[in-house]
């Protein structure tokens, strides 16, 4: 490769100019005993950061006969930059095991090794963690190298996660372009399909389509070199949704913009793309998030001698992302559900925007009417940006109604605290008295939701207190704990009154101290279960709510938060809708992020939702300090016949189906309310279960607001027989779908629509 000038190299972090080149398999040396042979590839040898590939072991006698049934053992030295998906495995017939190899997110290049041992030898492969370069303009400008990376769906990641809003599957390309222009895309070999171009804005831009919002256009992307007519303006997006291959492609057409690029590009660089392209758009990409700003807002804010530094704002914008992540449990160095999946924040200098800024799904909007753009350069670590940071992170397991803009600033408040040392709260005396005449009152008359309503940092004051009692562990923990239990495939809360029940039982578990004395003194009512619930946990050596400032705080204990680690390994296998349990799954390398040991609690499987990958084998580990942390492999889920009930977008509520004889039903949720917009507290739909007499024998209604969690309750595990009916009631019948042996088949079309159980199956009649 040509030496390119070093004013148009643009990388982010560590990045350099990226290898090319991706090398075919490569075979490790054969290693021989006297008793066998081994080998082993590695199907790529180059990789990314995030990329995933297969490595194979082959066990055979000195004659070269397969050896099924031998264990293999495989270690990674490579500086903590990779793991495998399983760490044991057993050769089959053919005398292979293959799993699955993946360079972890944020990863340093460097050469890396995997080795495999068995009775017949061991055998040893490397491989090279590439760094990357993920745009990369050419001397003129006329074309730009991008680097896709597989950052997934980052709906699904939300899930995983249980964050409120979805970070950006959009990446920057470091162009844009004109209604009507050509766009040339030249796309590597062997590329996925699941790669996409998308042009214009989020939020409306004064420098293109006339300063009129519009959607973004989306064209799907291919191996080879194709040409896209621009619909409209815009900036030029990639979009790769693999989780595994980052994907190399060549942009022409349009026009290049300034791009700053975290620990990469210097300040002449950079001021040379400035002088030297003047549209619209300025750029910035860090690790975590990248950011496009307006031309006119840097201009302006140079014309007013306003001093800010672009290395500076990518450097704390990423670490906003990082510390955000701390809070809230997240990190790239975990290896299950606590793992912080690739993918980026993106923040929006659009025109105009609700609010001073604010998050929504995919993006983040900080406009330029308000100042939100003008303080992303000048003060890109303040409260504004914490805030609308932390309501993507913000947990919707302990949001309940009124409380959107309360639980985003745990956060804020932590994140305020770290990054300056400052406490808001603190600050403020006003408020402050206002929570001792709360507490003046007697305790029957104390009603949080007041308290609330007068101003939301009111309501924060007890979710601080925690905080401040029990240590920066608290969150992690508490978030984790959700976490692990939804991968479990347990119940989540539906209405506000689970949620507050669900959030008591949560902390008090975590904090290991009864804490329904504390929600009662601050007048929030849990149920009389819930309260009984709490019983058998230490009471409160404190009265830690009346701690009205943090320096007035008590540590009534210290909760830890350290990851376990391991492999799981299991083998391949199918489950049924509705399975809770996996046969032959094997934990090795137990430990934690601190390297004390951890061990193993329980084994399990969620088959929740029908598909070739929807269901998981889990294995649930605790460290020493009691952190959760679930391992999981994905499997395979089969029905015979199904109803799937979702709601608007497509939300995915849960399933009736049959088990495997036919003779009970099954009932399964994913803990999403189907429909809680124009559906809130009215019924979205009602399923009766009638015997073979037309007798009914169950019945349950399920509100736009609530869960299918009601239907697992009242179905899963009832008998049924041939010649049984389920009558459904949908508002949206078109959204109640059927399912036929593993597949969809169509849709209800009638409310109420009779759905005979006959042979195994459910037969809408």
């Amino acid at each position: 490769m040509p030496q390119m000038p070093r004013r148009t190299l643009l990388a982010a972090a560590s990045w350099a100019i990226p290898v090319i080149s991706v090398n075919a398999a490569l075979p490790a040396y054969a290693a021989t005993s006297a008793s066998g042979r081994l080998s082993m590839t590695i199907d790529r040898t180059s990789l990314y950061p995030d990329e995933v590939t297969t490595v194979r072991v082959v066990s055979t006698d000195v004659d070269g006969t397969p050896r099924a049934g031998d264990v293999v053992t495989l270690s990674l030295d490579d500086g903590g930059r990779a793991l495998v998906a399983q760490a044991t495995g057993v050769t089959d017939g053919s005398g292979m095991f293959a799993t699955s190899l993946r360079v972890r997110t944020g990863a340093a290049p460097g050469v890396a090794s995997v080795t495999a041992s068995t009775p017949a030898g061991v055998a040893s492969a490397s491989f090279d963690v590439r760094p990357l370069s993920v745009i990369q303009h050419d001397e003129t400008g006329t074309s730009t190298r991008v680097l896709a990376l597989p950052h997934g769906y980052q709906d699904a990641v939300t899930a995983i996660e249980n964050r409120s809003y979805s970070h950006s599957d959009l990446q920057p390309t470091g162009r844009h372009v004109a209604a009507n222009q050509v766009l040339q895309v030249d796309v590597e070999a062997g590329a996925p399909a699941t790669l996409s171009l998308a042009i214009g804005t989020r939020g409306p831009w004064s420098g293109f389509n006339g300063g009129q919002g519009t959607d973004l256009s989306v064209t799907a992307l291919s191996p080879g070199t194709q040409t896209i007519t621009a619909p409209q303006d815009g900036i030029v997006f990639v979009v790769n949704h693999s989780e595994t291959a980052t994907v190399a492609l060549t942009i022409s057409g349009g026009a290049p913009q300034p791009v700053w690029v975290k620990d990469r590009t210097t300040p002449d660089e950079f001021a040379t793309q400035l002088a030297q392209w003047t549209g619209p758009v300025v750029s910035f990409v860090g690790e975590r998030m990248f950011a496009d700003i307006q031309r006119r807002v840097i201009d302006d804010v140079k014309s007013r001698g306003v001093t800010w530094d672009a290395a500076d704002m990518v450097f704390r914008l990423d670490r906003v992302l990082s510390s955000t992540c701390d809070i809230y449990g997240l990190t790239y160095a975990a290896v299950g559900v606590g793992r912080k999946r690739a993918g980026r924040v993106y923040f929006s200098g659009a025109d105009s925007g609700a609010g001073w800024a604010f998050a929504t799904s995919q993006w983040l909007c900080f406009q330029v009417n308000t100042g939100a753009s003008e303080t992303l350069l000048v003060d890109p670590d303040s409260w504004g940006i914490w805030h609308e940071v932390g309501h993507t992170f913000q947990t919707p397991s302990y949001t309940w109604g009124g409380m959107g803009e309360v639980t985003v600033n745990i956060s804020s408040l932590a994140l305020q605290q770290r990054h300056t040392g400052q406490h808001r709260l603190d600050e403020w005396p006003e408020l402050q008295d206002r929570i001792r005449q709360f507490f003046a009152q007697p305790i029957a008359d104390r009603v949080y939701w007041h308290l609330n309503e007068e101003n939301v940092f009111l309501g924060l004051f007890p979710f601080d207190q925690l905080r401040q009692s029990f240590g920066e562990g608290f969150y992690p923990a508490v978030d984790q704990v959700y976490r692990v239990r939804r991968a479990q495939g347990k119940s989540m809360p539906g209405n506000d009154q689970d949620k507050i029940d669900m959030f008591a039982e949560m902390t008090s578990k975590v904090a290991q101290r009864n804490l329904a004395p504390f929600f009662a003194e601050w007048g929030l009512r849990l149920s009389s279960s819930a309260v009984a619930s709490l019983q058998g946990y230490p009471a409160l050596q404190y009265p830690i709510w009346e701690a009205i400032t943090s320096t007035a705080a008590h540590r009534e204990r210290t909760v830890g938060y350290n990851l376990p680690i391991g492999d799981l390994s299991a083998p391949a296998q199918a489950l049924w809708l509705g399975d809770t349990t996996g046969n032959g799954a094997v934990v090795t390398g137990l430990s934690s992020l601190d390297g004390s040991p951890s061990h193993e609690v329980e084994r399990g499987a969620t088959a929740v939702n029908v598909g070739p990958a929807e269901g998981h084998l889990w294995s649930l580990l605790e460290s020493t300090d009691a952190t959760p942390e679930l391992l999981t492999q994905t499997a395979a889920v089969q029905v015979a016949s199904a109803l799937e009930f979702v709601g608007i977008y497509d939300i995915r509520a849960g399933w009736i189906g049959l088990n495997r004889d036919g003779t009970a039903l099954i009932a399964t949720s994913t803990g999403f309310a189907p429909h809680d917009w124009y559906f809130k507290g009215k019924p979205y739909y009602k399923v009766t279960l009638q015997n073979a007499s037309r007798q009914s024998v169950v019945s349950v209604t399920v509100n736009g607001d609530e869960t299918h969690d009601k239907v697992v309750a009242a179905l899963n595990g009832v008998a049924c027989g041939n010649n049984w009916r389920l009558i459904v009631e949908a508002a949206e019948p078109w959204r109640a779908r059927t399912w036929s042996d593993s597949k969809k088949a169509g849709a209800l079309s009638a409310n109420p629509q009779t759905v005979l159980i006959s042979r195994g199956h459910l037969v809408p009649r």
